[in-house]
């Protein structure tokens, strides 16, 4: 070594060459399996539903893009996952269970935590939304007629899809869901119903302001217009709550598709559980497995395009683009992004009961645990 660029030289050498390797390795993998990860994908969630989607069409099921209607039904349903704090502080020997609810209640001996592994891969073993589905629009005057046959027809199994329905919890079951609410949904909270302690919280943290359009996910006890998936809702009507009024079906064929996704990725697993020379496949497979859902519902409607520029004539054209949406200066540099003029939309109404099937299985647990701590 004779100087720092020597030095520098042997550093990148020593650091570059492993990641080469290992992304041949990595290459390798799925070359064998049709999938040039250059080129079909840019991600690992993107390698994750050209290999779903691939092998399940070879495994000759049908699936389908949602027609428009479909598609903005099953869009405007998706609200995101909820993050529950259910108590702030709890002390083995100290703390006592539900006290707001009973004169003598009972002492708190042990804390328990529950993961729920492979969560959402476990849901794809399940029925799914195949086929072309086929909206079904009912008329006012059967609206509320429609209701008892549709929770009829929800539990013998006889309707598979997504329902638009009307929905509540009878009050005398209100303190069955108190730690969980059934029910979840986008919606703006007038300011006075923000309790004192939370205003001031938003205030001490500088998020006091609040615009009159912003929605919050809220749990609620009743729900109107609500589009939900038929095994979630059978999950409902079990446990007491009543639909009032039918608005849309969405019909599909039953079937399960991605059985043989969820075996392999939980063969690959198991295989470098007890090899740790396949320790990397398994941890491929892993990926695979845990973006595979998140992939089938993106919502590429709102993905952009952005370039950086100095040429002002390219910033004029895109500033008179019917798809411009913002700018920043960076120095001489032009931060430009844009609406896409044309999408490819890729996404089919299977993942869409992913996410209804894993509320229902965490609802059931919390319920089971509830009602043994209450005994």
């Amino acid at each position: 070594m004779h100087e720092f660029a020597d030095w520098l030289r042997y550093y990148n050498n020593l650091d570059v060459t492993p990641g080469i390797e290992a992304l041949e390795k990595m290459r390798n993998v799925f070359t064998e399996k049709g999938i040039d990860i250059f080129k079909d994908a840019v991600s690992i969630s993107g390698v994750s539903l050209h290999y779903l989607l691939t092998g399940t069409i070879e495994r000759c099921h049908h699936l389908y893009s949602p027609g428009q209607e479909e598609y903005e039904m099953l869009k405007g349903a998706v609200v995101g996952g909820p993050r529950l704090v259910f108590t702030r502080k709890k002390v083995a020997g100290e703390t006592l269970i539900r006290p707001h609810k009973f004169a003598e209640p009972r002492l708190c001996k042990k804390i328990l935590g529950y993961d729920a592994n492979a969560l959402y891969l476990s849901t794809m073993l399940r029925d799914m939304t195949c086929g072309r589905g086929r909206v079904i629009h009912y008329d006012s005057c059967r609206q509320e007629a429609e209701a008892f046959s549709l929770s009829r027809r929800v539990k013998e199994g006889e309707v598979f899809g997504f329902v638009e329905v009307d929905m509540h919890v009878p009050k005398p079951l209100w303190g069955v869901f108190e730690e969980m609410c059934p029910f979840f949904y986008n919606k703006t909270i007038p300011d006075e119903c923000v309790p004192k302690h939370m205003t001031d919280y938003l205030l001490k943290t500088g998020r006091g302001k609040r615009s009159a359009k912003d929605k919050k996910l809220v749990g609620a006890l009743s729900a109107e217009k609500m589009l939900v998936y038929t095994p979630l809702l059978k999950w409902y009507v079990d446990h007491g709550v009543v639909v009032t009024r039918v608005y849309r079906e969405i019909n599909y064929k039953r079937e399960k598709p991605f059985q043989w996704f969820v075996d392999e990725v939980t063969e690959a697993r198991r295989m470098g559980d007890t090899d740790k020379n396949k320790a990397l496949l398994a941890d491929i497979f892993k990926l695979l497995g845990n973006s595979a859902y998140g992939k089938t519902i993106e919502d590429v409607t709102r993905q952009t395009n952005i370039i950086y520029t100095k040429d002002e004539n390219v910033v004029d054209r895109a500033m008179r683009s019917t798809f411009f949406l913002d700018l920043e200066e960076i120095g001489p540099t032009y931060n430009l992004e844009s609406r896409k003029p044309r999408v490819n939309q890729k996404t089919f109404p299977g993942g869409d009961s992913c996410l209804p099937v894993s509320e229902a299985a965490d609802a059931g647990i919390l319920l089971r645990l509830s009602r043994q701590i209450s005994r």
